[in-house]
This record gives C-alpha cells, sequence and structure tokens, in this order.
C-alpha cells in the first residue's frame, strides 16, 4: 500500500498498486567540478551497472547501462571501452587525469581530460585546440568611429565558426613579436563570421594580419555534461581509476 503526505505532514488514505521498483543506488550530491568559475562540469551520478580499469582502459558491464544524474537520464546502448592510455603522468598541466565523462547530447561515456592552461575539455590522447576555417579580425577600440566592441571577433577567407566553434567553449589564437597565446570564450554566436566572446580583446588584428586561430576540438555542455569517474595515470603505465 502507498501513502502521500502532505507539506502539513498528512497521510493520505491507502491505495494499493501494483509497482515496479527499480534498486539502483539514489543519486548523490555532487562530488566536486572539474573547470573553473562559472564553467565547470560536475562529478555526479549513478549507473546500472558498473565499470573497471585495466591497462589504462575502461571497459563497462554491462556494455547497456541506464545513467542518472539527478537532472538528466540517459539510456547507453554498446557503450565502448575508454582509452586513458593516451594521459601523460609527467604533465603539469592536468594532462595525467582523464574523465569517465558523459556526453548528454551523444547518450555515450567518452576519455576526456581538462587543459588547465586554456580551461577547455578535449578528448585523451588529442589536443584542446585544432586549426579552424579562415582568419580573424579584431579590436579593443571603444572610440566613436568603432564599428563593433572590443567582445567582437570577426571571421575572414571563408570562416566558419558555426559549427566549428561552440557557446561557452574556447577560441585560441597566438600573436608573435613576442608571441603571446589568447584564449576567450564563446558567449554569442553571431553568424559563421561574428562572435561575442569574453573577455574582451586588448589586441588590434587588421585583415592584412592573415591572423589564423584555433577552435575547441570537443564541444563540452556545461549545463548538462556530467562525470561519473576520474582515471589519473601514476606512472609510465600505472593508472588509478576513482
Amino acid at each position: 500500500r502507498v501513502f502521500t503526505k502532505s507539506v502539513q505532514d498528512k497521510r493520505s488514505e491507502p491505495t494499493t498498486a501494483n509497482l515496479l521498483v527499480n534498486f539502483q543506488r539514489a543519486v548523490g550530491p555532487s562530488e566536486g567540478t572539474v573547470g573553473n568559475g562559472d564553467f565547470t562540469i560536475n562529478k555526479i551520478g549513478t549507473i546500472s551497472g558498473g565499470y573497471s580499469i585495466d591497462g589504462g582502459k575502461v571497459t563497462f558491464s554491462p556494455a547497456n547501462q541506464q545513467h542518472d544524474d539527478g537532472r538528466n537520464s540517459h539510456t547507453v546502448t554498446g557503450q565502448p571501452q575508454l582509452d586513458f592510455t593516451g594521459l601523460d603522468h609527467t604533465s603539469t598541466t592536468g594532462g595525467d587525469t582523464g574523465y569517465v565523462y558523459m556526453d548528454h547530447h551523444l547518450n555515450k561515456f567518452y576519455a576526456i581530460a581538462h587543459d588547465e592552461t586554456s580551461d577547455q575539455f578535449y578528448a585523451v590522447g588529442g589536443s584542446p585546440f585544432a586549426t579552424g576555417t579562415g582568419t580573424i579580425t579584431c579590436t579593443p577600440n571603444m572610440t566613436s568611429t568603432a564599428t563593433h566592441t572590443p567582445n567582437h571577433i570577426l571571421g575572414l577567407d571563408s570562416s566558419n565558426f558555426d559549427p566549428e566553434l561552440a557557446v561557452d567553449n574556447i577560441l585560441k589564437f597566438t600573436t608573435t613579436s613576442p608571441t603571446v597565446n589568447h584564449y576567450h570564450r564563446v558567449r554569442t554566436l553571431t553568424s559563421d563570421s561574428e562572435i561575442i566572446v569574453d573577455p574582451a580583446v586588448n589586441i588590434t588584428i587588421v585583415d592584412a594580419d592573415n591572423q589564423a586561430f584555433s577552435k575547441n576540438t570537443f564541444h563540452t555542455d556545461y549545463q548538462n555534461d556530467t562525470i561519473i569517474g576520474m582515471v589519473t595515470k601514476t606512472g609510465a603505465s600505472t593508472y588509478e581509476l576513482t
């Protein structure tokens, strides 16, 4: 028999029903986050089965899993093995640690790392960035003659900001004399040739500079993606799964 209870602590009359009870472990509170500021991924969630690590590779048993994180549920079908052997145990910028990462939009777990320099997530064994299409211009000019704000970056030469970039993810470009890496978080994808970024740019780049840029290689959904496990490469061929 089932009762309901009101906010005044009054119990209803009982009802009788045939119920299917799922004894999967309840979702607890977040056990931490990965990332910085407002752009973090929660360590939270449960699965209906289990997973283990052997030789840097995480295997799920069974391959079909039900994942719940307290906000979203995912039916995972045919989950492949996750390869963490691309981690670097000598890294000082986060490359020694990978995450069992749920991609909300793809309903699959992935082996993902976090680059502490750029604050960008990327696939283990890969790079946070790849060369984007076209070139960019920007200016910190805020005079009355300025056509855009310092938070605008414009694309030229067949730029393809959408879908190469993603909101809340990082765009990178490198200037020389001296060499400086610039990291800007995309806040609005206005078009294939215009984005709004934070922080504002502090350098003027014009068409004649032919300034290349780098796109993020993994699109992070900070609202819905989650992490359920962490793999640390502790030596040349040793790993720890937590």
